[in-house]
């Protein structure tokens, strides 16, 4: 697999910084889930392991946009690991790197109303 071209990292990155309610209370949602995966998995995260912590109304490119936006700030880092994605829709059976959290990642909503 390759890295995102330019282009698409601009895409992703318009997504994960979108300043409605719905696409913020989105990524608190990726960042809590993220975060009891890697308790559980020492660590280590991967969206086959985190995707039943999530609402239904989560979309896949917020999920994707928040992964490779914090991986982009050093939240989380590649390794070499790829496993299925998993899930119902088309791309079940394609490889995701596994990642691993080096450090909290910071809420946007805890404390947005101080």
């Amino acid at each position: 697999m390759s890295a995102a071209r330019p282009w698409d990292q601009g895409v992703l990155d318009v997504v994960h910084t979108d300043w409605r309610p719905s696409r913020r209370d989105a990524r608190e949602a990726v960042r809590q889930a993220i975060t009891l995966c890697a308790q559980r998995n020492g660590g280590r995260v991967h969206i086959a392991w985190f995707r039943d912590d999530l609402p239904e109304w989560v979309s896949p490119p917020s999920i994707g946009a928040a992964v490779s936006s914090w991986t982009a700030q050093g939240y989380l880092r590649d390794t070499e690991e790829w496993v299925p994605m998993g899930g119902h829709a088309g791309n079940a059976g394609k490889p995701a790197r596994v990642r691993i959290l080096l450090r909290p990642i910071p809420s946007e909503t805890q404390g947005a109303a101080a």
